[in-house]
């Protein structure tokens, strides 16, 4: 009998060995976690050095602008077809709280409800003339106006002009605004025909102007009684070393020293800082830095040179703040109240 239970007691061993061979494994491993190390983003300074006068092909061309493609979505994993749920053969039901298209113009703010959102309607012998004389002068950087009559077009070295009739003051509003839309946003302002700054009065003959980031003007002459308006294009050529001269004597551009490393190109104002804007400007600019430094502008100094960017910001004794970039063959300089 004991010979009997041979086979049994061993086959009970082996089954015994496999089991705790069988724990041995499942013994868990300790869990290390990556450790993501995150960099200290270091602070950036804005640039936004404009000269104030563009720059267009001698070929005509003046609108250089370049398509973007689309990126492909990164592909993952291939889902779980199983778990896809199964598609039914009925639309969707709208959502009770999305709001259809009512085909608003993108060039009408939402909270002008008062704008006519129907365009004067423009002959198409008209419409072909503006489109000829837009596409072929400095007007190319202006958004195409869809309203009004053609009655002339003039040009000088500097500006492109169209004169239109049959305007009406919505439509002279609703341009105004496709105008900020395409980036004609900057120093923007209402003046009578003389250059006086005045309140927008629509009973009144107005003239509206703007900048963009590349310094393109545009200029809004109206006139509601007969209903004519002049749009122009162009850059600004009137801003020379006299002006910088005067800025010197009348503002506080004057408490800076003198800047001449490159070609005085316009100048604006933010609050109380006063900026002077310079072209063809020499990379030894630099050195404006030690000038900066001896005229007493030393206290709260943030100094820096990186990725092809020189900055220099400072306060002096007075309390006055001065300000001084360069990049790329343009410098900005500054000077104003704390």
């Amino acid at each position: 009998m004991k010979r009997n239970m041979l086979p049994t007691i061993l086959m009970l061993t082996a089954l015994i060995a496999v089991a705790a061979a069988g724990c041995s494994s499942n013994k868990k491993t300790p869990d290390i976690t990556a450790v993501t190390v995150t960099p200290t983003q270091a602070g950036s300074i804005s640039t936004e050095i404009t000269p104030s006068q563009g720059s267009s092909s001698e070929d005509g061309s003046r609108n250089g602008n370049e398509g973007t493609g689309t990126p492909s979505p990164t592909q993952g994993t291939d889902p779980d077809v199983s778990a896809s749920p199964t598609p039914s053969t009925e639309p969707d039901s709208p959502s009770p709280t999305e709001k259809p298209d009512d085909n608003t113009p993108t060039d009408i703010p939402d909270d002008e409800d008062d704008l006519d959102l129907t365009p004067d309607p423009v002959d198409s012998s008209d419409k072909a003339v503006i489109e000829e004389y837009w596409n072929d002068s400095f007007l190319i950087w202006l958004p195409m106006i869809d309203s009004g009559r053609f009655k002339r077009f003039e040009s000088d070295e500097t500006h492109d002009y169209i004169t239109l009739e049959d305007i009406t003051v919505k439509a002279v509003k609703n341009y105004i605004k496709n105008l900020s839309r395409n980036g004609f946003s900057e120093d923007t302002g209402y003046s009578d025909v003389n250059g006086n700054p005045i309140e927008f009065d629509e009973d009144k003959p107005f003239r509206y102007s703007a900048y963009n980031n590349d310094g393109w003007n545009v200029q809004l002459d109206y006139d509601p009684d007969s209903r004519n308006m002049t749009i122009s294009s162009g850059y600004d050529s009137d801003k020379d070393d006299d002006e910088y001269g005067t800025l010197k004597d009348e503002t506080l551009i004057g408490k800076l020293p003198d800047f001449t490393w490159g070609d005085f190109d316009s100048s604006k104002q933010e609050g109380s800082m006063v900026y002077c804007i310079f072209s063809n400007v020499d990379p030894e600019c630099s050195d404006y830095v030690k000038s900066l430094k001896k005229a007493g502008f030393t206290e709260e100094a943030d100094e820096g040179n990186e990725d092809g960017i020189v900055w220099y910001i400072a306060s002096n004794a007075e309390g006055l703040m001065c300000e001084f970039i360069y990049t790329e063959g343009a410098a900005r300089i500054g000077c104003g109240r704390e």
